[in-house]
């Protein structure tokens, strides 16, 4: 519109401008009121277009975010914006709505030390949370990974970032080996993979705030997980469909079985025991799960697995990082019909059973989604301590 209108204007001006010069005589020039008018005109139109000049030349010097506010100032009534003092945090730009948009300023650190290639990414793998899933997705940008699982590579791990730990590299093992481990482990690898279905003592031994530490986690409904493949323990074979006449006894035991007893949370607590024990004290329950998700607050990135898929854009837009497993192929399968976690029990005493057991995971669960970079609707809710 501004352009248009200058644009116009200067014609005018010089079809003026011409036809005043021309109906004179040079001797007149500067004498008759015509030819006085006709000047400042043309003179006015010189002024103009190079003040247009040099604002626009001006605006290309400015960060591309400096620059839109520059020129949709207008649009901005009674305010004045001088886009030279216009502090810009992020030029990122969300291509999705993102529930949670993150605002800690470590975490905003972190992510920004990454988009710079000083950031290395620790995703905490609970077993059966989609972490192979989230590997694979990892795999598919510039990130390098470890070669097995995004967990261990014999060939080009860094020998000196081994710990002496049984069959472990990870965690670390201590709060201060934090900086030197990332330094050794960056250079080579951008993602690593910790998977756990034990405790590890998650509080204690890693600075999640290191400003060079992205953290990540998936979480998953803890019924779900109850009914997936790969159980725990000696169920891993002996159970190999969802609840049905014919493996009712052997659901009972595994509902039974300490492997199976808040799966997710035992990982995330800061004391050991308890919640791996069954019959722990409501008191100790709360703290543990309090305690789990004082952990969880600390982590960069929480992801709800039921809405995964939506997650990933939301994460490569944060990361600089091509992530999107959004298909045609996987939106129909979402948008099917699939049983929820209750029809899928086919027993509702069980069910509640199940439920009630393990009330402190679930309990951890409906709030790790509140946190979650996206959240999403899904037919599996509990009332987690019913």
């Amino acid at each position: 519109g501004g352009v248009a209108s200058l644009v116009t204007l200067g014609c005018l001006e010089i079809v003026i401008g011409i036809y005043t010069i021309s109906s004179m005589t040079k001797a007149t020039f500067y004498t008759t009121p015509r030819a006085q008018v006709g000047a400042i005109m043309c003179l006015s139109l010189f002024f103009a277009m190079v003040c247009y000049y040099l604002r626009d030349n001006n605006a290309k010097n400015f960060t591309p975010s400096k620059r839109g506010l520059y020129h949709s100032r207008r649009n901005l009534q009674g305010m004045v914006l001088d886009p030279k003092t216009v502090e810009i945090k992020t030029t990122r730009h969300f291509a999705l709505e993102i529930n949670n948009p993150i605002t800690d300023p470590i975490k905003l650190q972190q992510i920004e030390n990454f988009r710079n290639g000083k950031g290395m990414i620790v995703s905490i793998h609970i077993t059966h949370h989609a972490g192979t899933t989230l590997c694979n997705a990892m795999r598919q940008t510039n990130v390098s990974t470890p070669s097995f699982a995004c967990m261990s590579d014999k060939e080009k791990y860094p020998r000196d970032a081994y710990i002496k730990y049984p069959n472990r590299v990870y965690p670390w093992r201590n709060h201060s080996e934090t900086n030197l481990m990332i330094s050794l482990l960056q250079p080579v690898f951008q993602f690593v993979s910790w998977e756990f279905s034990y405790w590890p003592n998650l509080h204690g031994r890693i600075n999640w705030e290191h400003s060079n530490l992205v953290s990540m986690i998936v979480m998953r409904d803890p019924l779900e997980r109850f009914l997936s493949r790969g159980k725990c323990d000696i169920f891993h074979t002996s159970i190999q469909d969802d609840p049905n006449p014919s493996n009712q006894d052997e659901y009972w035991k595994y509902a039974n079985s300490n492997c199976s007893l808040n799966f997710a949370m035992r990982v995330l607590t800061e004391k050991k025991h308890g919640l791996n024990m069954y019959g722990a004290s409501e008191l100790e329950g709360e703290e543990q799960l309090a305690s789990a998700k004082r952990l969880l607050q600390r982590f960069t990135l929480i992801i709800d697995q039921a809405c995964f898929t939506d997650a990933m854009p939301a994460i490569g837009n944060e990361l600089n990082l091509q992530l999107d497993m959004r298909t045609k192929k996987l939106d129909n399968f979402h948008h099917q019909h699939k049983p929820s976690v209750r029809e899928r029990f086919a027993n509702d005493t069980l069910y509640k059973y199940v439920k009630h057991r393990f009330r402190y995971d679930i309990a951890l669960y409906e709030w790790a989604k509140t946190q979650s970079i996206v959240q999403c609707h899904n037919n599996n809710n509990h009332t987690a301590m019913a």
